[in-house]
């Protein structure tokens, strides 16, 4: 038995032999029957603890890796783990231990090994234990949670804790990680692990494992890659954990060493870091490149030196690495930017046109030629709000790729790798990838750290954990990084994305064998039926961690029947999806019989509506059967109607000096932002936006009830679309500080306008007010009269965003502003 935490006190050996001596004389036991007796003892003990119930006021039950589990979670009644995992994966589960009626010292988890048929083993030492740490939050980011609580995120080896204290009426977890080794043999396993304390066994929790006959591939088949920023964490590392001794430098042999460690941490999660740790010209970069899970990791700045670019882009070349690099070439750039876009890009083309170019932004026509890999945000947030897949396709079409990433925004109901969101979104972004095409993703970075991360997560832009997944080791005299939950369970996302990809290309060749024909359009549909399981768009999807197992284990099922006999694939019709019941293809090879739930299917009637309910097909050929069974799809997102406003025409123009007038404001309409702006509530602030026309000029006030809040955390906003369902909007923000934003947004890019914007703001007894009004005809045009445009109005108080249309920055989503006749 392997023990994963400090071994229990146990009497001296020797005292054991006197006191046998003593008690049995001359007639000692015979050892091995000792020792027999011993386990059954401890095997009955555990079994006794391990019923379910309370033992001595403490509670010990298991949870699955997608459930996020609070101080105050509820116990559950089970002590038995089922994984299934392929060969070369992670497998993760959760025990949790909880001390009702007082502390509990001394917490352990030992491990054993996992055993199957005909020797096979699973050892021991495969399996980590890590005691998860709770940080609180008091400032939510804006996700589903909206209370300030402790969440769990960090996650600390119990091979470094050794021992950990349950705290009355408190729950400790432990996350535990076992690792297949891509040589383990099929098959299922059996083992377990015991909790002890200081006192003894606490419960045993039988694990059982399922090895699939899928080997997964060492590299991803998508650029998964992040920050890495080596002289950050050495300059963290001398402020926070050097004292006495000296300070990390460059070439330093510990900090080389330290340098490498960070790197081949994160490709154990399968993210590659932006950079080596060493530099391209350096003769160790043979080492580093070599390894086969570096798949996507930059190129250094070209204008810094571009002879020695051109000589490091030549040494990978004859290394066979120059395909797995990029160039990153211009972040989040604005459409006054674009001619610098262009220049680099040249440059790079000109040192060697094989070089990939990486932006960030969805494509535009301005840039066409400059880019070869175009990386939106997942919502398109410096944009219209939303990603057009239809022109993401025709990049690809172009021979282009797509990524994208994710940041502090945009937030719920947006999948999101914050700390304070469910793990269910940090993992559903690869099935998302999977379903859309999107073949790679960039993180800002992996180690934002705080003065100290284990107290405090927050990060940019008041979000809880952005640019944060690993969390530094010293603290807890470890040198080595340690992982977050959500690191965990991006890997498990990232796994489930080589799935989807090892099950697209096991249909394709098993149909391409049988002579079917279409056999990749078909295999990307077999594909989109199990992703549309779990995803209607990129901000609603299936958040039940159950759901996304039962597709993931169905999809496995899968990947090991597709290229049995009778050849055969189940597609998702794309076109069902958009409108109407879905439909299924099926395609089975020349000569099979083919039954929709129990009834034949002809050969020419092989396409079948997907209802509610699931559908079976059976496919047999010369005595072989085949079923196929395909469930429903998670449902269509739904929009409620969006309000409406008339904008009246003011019969005086409002004097703009921040102080609302019931006169000159008397005949504005009036507009409420009601709602939280990620739609899961009211808001908790009370705001009312006035607004008219007079003049050419649209005026527009505020007040904000402050209820002992900050005037200079405020700040209101208007959005504005002159076509609804337009190509570009209009954004405003003024800020309690007095400061402005102004971004005028389209698939062009965001810019910053030239505003004939006047604005006025005051702090008054529990209110702030504001006044603007924004000259319209140069930039937008005058409204005519009964024209409709898009618009909405916004107040942020600290974290709480209240909006009076909730459209989670979508164009198309926004309220419909009315303009009257004069």
């Amino acid at each position: 038995m392997h023990r994963m935490g400090e071994a229990a006190t146990r009497p001296d050996a020797r005292a054991l032999r006197a006191g046998g001596r003593r008690r049995f004389g001359k007639l000692r036991p015979d050892a091995r029957a000792l020792r027999a007796i011993c386990r059954g003892l401890v095997v009955a003990a555990l079994a006794l603890v391990g019923a379910g119930a309370a033992t001595a006021g403490v509670r010990v039950w298991t949870e699955g890796p997608l459930t996020k589990v609070f101080p105050d979670s509820p116990p559950e009644d089970s002590l038995a783990v089922s994984l299934d995992a392929c060969r070369g994966e992670w497998e993760s589960f959760q025990v949790v231990v909880r001390a009702e009626e007082r502390g509990v010292d001394g917490i352990a988890v030992e491990t054993e090994d996992l055993r199957g048929a005909g020797g096979a083993l699973i050892p021991a030492s495969a399996v980590e234990v890590f005691r998860e740490h709770y940080v609180f939050i008091a400032r939510p980011s804006g996700n589903a949670v909206a209370q300030p609580r402790k969440w769990p995120d960090a996650l600390i080896p119990m091979r470094v804790l050794r021992r950990a204290r349950a705290a009355r009426g408190c729950n400790l977890p432990f996350w535990i990680t076992v690792r297949v080794h891509s040589s383990a043999s099929p098959g299922r396993y059996v083992g377990g692990l015991t909790v002890r304390s200081a006192r003894g066994p606490l419960a045993r929790v039988r694990v059982q494992l399922r090895v699939r006959d899928i080997l997964l591939p060492a590299a991803n088949h998508q650029g998964a890659t992040a920050g890495l920023y080596y002289d950050a964490i050495r300059e963290y590392c001398n402020r926070h954990f050097r004292e006495g001794r000296p300070p990390l430098k460059p070439g330093m042999p510990e900090w080389e060493a330290l340098k490498e460690r960070y790197f081949r941490f994160l490709l154990d999660y399968r993210i590659c870091p932006y950079d080596l740790p060493v530099p391209l010209s350096s003769p160790d970069i043979r080492r580093f490149v070599g390894d086969a899970r570096l798949n996507a990791f930059r190129l250094p700045w070209v204008s810094d030196d571009p002879d020695r670019f051109r000589r490091e882009v030549d040494a990978l070349r004859g290394l066979g690495a120059l395909g797995r690099t990029f160039y990153y070439q211009f972040d989040e750039p604005r459409a006054e930017q674009y001619g610098d876009v262009k220049a680099l890009a040249e440059q790079v083309r000109q040192a060697d046109p094989s070089l990939r170019r990486l932006l960030t932004l969805f494509p535009t026509p301005d840039l066409a030629g400059a880019v070869d890999i175009w990386c939106p945000d997942i919502g398109d947030t410096f944009g219209l709000g939303y990603l057009d897949h239809r022109l993401l396709q025709e990049r690809r079409d172009a021979g282009e790729e797509t990524w994208w990433y994710t940041m502090c925004v945009p937030r719920h109901p947006y999948p999101t790798w914050l700390v304070d969101d469910d793990a269910v979104a940090h993992r559903i972004l690869a099935w998302m990838q999977g379903l859309y095409g999107i073949t790679g993703f960039v993180y800002s970075q992996v180690h934002g750290w705080s003065e100290d991360p284990y107290q405090d997560v927050a990060s940019l832009a008041g979000s809880s954990g952005d640019g944060l997944l690993l969390y530094p080791g010293d603290p807890y005299g470890s040198a080595e990084p340690f992982p977050g939950i959500r690191l965990q369970t991006i890997r498990d996302g990232l796994e489930d994305y080589e799935c989807l990809w090892l099950l697209r290309d096991r249909t394709r060749q098993a149909l391409d064998a049988a002579g079917i024909p279409d056999a990749e359009g078909i295999a990307r549909g077999v594909v989109e039926s199990y992703c549309r399981r779990l995803v209607g768009s990129e901000r609603w999807f299936c958040r039940d961690p159950g759901a996304l197992l039962r597709a993931r284990r169905d999809l496995l099922d899968e990947i090991e029947a597709c290229e049995q006999p009778p050849r055969a694939a189940v597609a998702l019709v794309p076109a069902g999806t958009e409108a109407g019941e879905p439909r299924l293809r099926i395609a089975a090879e020349a000569g099979a019989s083919v039954e929709v739930d129990g009834k034949e299917a002809p050969a020419g009637a092989r396409e079948v509506a997907l209802s509610a309910s699931s559908v079976t097909i059976t496919v047999e050929k010369d005595g072989r059967r085949k079923v196929l069974t395909r469930r429903p799809l998670w449902p269509p997102e739904v929009w409620p109607a969006p309000p409406r406003a008339l904008c009246p025409v003011l019969p005086v123009p409002p004097t703009i000096d921040g102080r609302i007038g019931e006169g000159e404001w008397a005949e504005a309409a009036v507009v409420r932002p009601e709602r939280r702006g990620n739609g899961l509530g009211n808001a908790s602030v009370r705001t009312e936006f006035y607004l008219g026309g007079a003049g050419g000029r649209l005026y527009v006030a505020a007040r904000c009830h402050l209820a002992g809040r900050s005037p200079e955390e405020q700040a209101i906003g208007i959005i504005l679309d002159p076509a609804p369902l337009g190509d570009a909007k209009l954004e405003l923000f003024l800020a309690g500080t007095g400061r402005r934003y102004a971004a005028l947004q389209s698939r062009r890019g965001h810019s910053a306008p030239r505003l004939g914007w006047e604005w006025a703001h005051r702090a008054g007894e529990g209110v702030w007010e504001c006044e603007m009004s924004l000259a319209l005809g140069d930039l937008l045009p005058v409204p005519e009269p009964d024209r409709e445009w898009g618009a909405n109005f916004v107040r942020q108080s600290g974290a709480e965003e209240s909006v009076w249309a909730v459209t989670y920055g979508d164009i198309r989503r926004l309220g419909r502003l009315v303009f009257a006749a004069p």
